[in-house]
């Protein structure tokens, strides 16, 4: 009896066994999301740390389970595995009737049972490898076009390549308009992932703008304008020395610690010089360490550059801890102000979430979903998994089914947002308090991030040249499919 699989409705993009959300089979050629997505990189760091653990199966996530995925990406994978296989039957969806589309290898096994001759089985055998042969080369080639439309091109390439060598240039030879350079290419990085999230299929991704990274990077942004149009237009001096040494103790605290510990831990931070998305991540986590490692140890150039921009004769007395002579003294230092701040994002981000972001994603409510969160990117990708172990003994099954729907309870919120806080304001402390005291502990870091990061592109890169052997068997089985054209 062959081996019958399921295939996705054409035309439509579905959870894993979950057909609720669909769209039109034109949104197909015109998306241009990444290949790679966040979520996707939670799941394989998950798989990676449960197999170098040895935890049980039914307490992590396979590869695909309550994965949010597009159509074409599970159509490949269940078609390359049916072609290989060589004994299903294959079932596709079309809407409203399903057609079997027969394995030519299955094909050839019953047919060839009837035939009388040599030739005849060879005859058949030959079809049937021949078809083998094209359909999984189709397959090859819808991953090698996906990668095109995601920007792999020799143009992206060289642009991300150049970008990366201005980068190092600015920051070596020219530290006091580092700050400059960080706010003009944040304005191109954030206004290109604000459009990527906007045009995300199948959930309209823009909401993960409220992430603490991004709004940190924007809240930045924003801050360096006020700065400059302050300094250079309304006033001929700075607005105030207040004003000033709260936000510096603030950014040196937040870029050095939750950001900088951000680009260590999180797998999707990497350089890929063709890819403008990940570069945004790789932008919003490495510049900020960047930029405050300019504040802190460059700042007599900076304020003789930019006199009516940055006063920066604070630095001296600023202190990482609270100062005992001091009034106020918890919000008069680096750490009083992180955490003020991470803390103000934080009873923001967790009252929108409990009241309205939770239920935004869930396809099991009687409203379409249309909107995606980073906290149901995060579950998806395996964690909803492990939390429901570990802390709600809650079985895979259940979880899975959660994941499906996008139904996630609120006490894995809290597991996530407790986490979060606890990692934040540890890693102001850990990498925070040595890079505000230490000039060479700084740079150290900011050279370790950096290869961590070239690393992780590198192993994508890798990944991405394995999938050149499609031109080679192509190459190799040309013969067979001539001979079929010509027959």
């Amino acid at each position: 009896m062959p081996r019958t699989t399921t295939l996705p409705r054409q035309g439509s993009y579905e959870l894993v066994d979950n057909s609720s959300i669909n769209n039109s089979s034109t949104d197909f050629m015109q998306d241009n999301s990444s290949s790679f997505t966040e979520e996707m990189h939670y799941r394989s760091s998950i798989l990676a740390a449960s197999h170098a653990l040895n935890l049980p199966d039914d307490t992590v996530p396979t590869a695909q389970e309550g994965m949010l995925r597009r159509v074409e990406s599970l159509a490949a994978d269940t078609s390359i595995e049916h072609v290989m296989d060589g004994d299903a039957t294959c079932t596709r969806s079309t809407g409203s009737s399903d057609a079997k589309v027969e394995s030519p290898m299955w094909w050839y096994q019953n047919n060839s049972k009837t035939t009388s001759t040599k030739q005849q089985r060879s005859e058949i055998y030959q079809k049937a490898e021949r078809d083998v042969i094209r359909r999984t080369l189709e397959e090859i080639d819808k991953v090698a076009n996906k990668r095109i439309r995601d920007g792999f091109s020799e143009v992206n390439f060289t642009i991300g390549v150049l970008n990366m060598i201005l980068v190092v240039f600015v920051f070596a030879l020219y530290p006091q308009h580092f700050w400059l350079l960080f706010l003009i290419e944040g304005v191109v990085f954030v206004a290109s992932k604000a459009h990527t999230f906007w045009t995300a299929k199948p959930l309209n991704n823009i909401l993960y703008l409220l992430d603490y990274c991004w709004v940190m990077n924007i809240l930045a942004l924003f801050v360096l304008v006020f700065f400059l149009f302050d300094g250079l237009v309304v006033n001929p001096s700075p607005s105030g020395n207040a004003l000033h040494k709260q936000v510096f103790m603030a950014s040196i605290g937040t870029a050095c610690g939750p950001l900088l510990g951000a680009c260590l831990i999180l797998p999707f931070v990497a350089v890929l010089f063709h890819d403008i998305n990940t570069l945004s991540d790789l932008f919003i986590h490495i510049f900020p360490p960047m930029v405050a490692y300019t504040l802190k140890w460059e700042a007599d150039d900076i304020r003789q550059a930019w006199p009516n921009v940055f006063i920066l004769d604070y630095t001296e007395e600023v202190t990482f801890f609270p100062n005992a002579t001091a009034s106020s003294s918890f919000f008069n230092c680096v750490v009083g102000s992180t955490i003020t701040l991470y803390l103000v994002w934080f009873v923001l981000f967790t009252g929108w979430m409990l009241t309205t972001g939770i239920n935004l994603p869930r396809s099991d409510l009687a409203i379409v979903p249309k909107y995606d969160t980073v906290f149901h990117s995060l579950m998806r990708g395996g964690l909803y998994i492990v939390t429901g172990t570990t802390f709600f003994g809650r079985s895979k099954t259940i979880s899975v089914e959660h994941m499906n729907a996008n139904h996630f309870e609120k006490g894995d919120l809290f597991v996530y947002l407790v986490a979060h806080a606890v990692l934040a304001i540890s890693s102001t402390f850990i990498l925070g308090y040595p890079c505000f005291h230490s000039k060479r502990i700084h740079s150290s870091l900011l050279m370790l991030v950096t290869v961590v990061t070239v690393y992780r592109g590198a192993r994508r890169y890798t990944y991405y040249a394995t999938e050149m052997y499609g031109k080679t068997l192509r190459k190799q089985f040309a013969h067979l499919l001539d001979e079929d054209v010509n027959s």
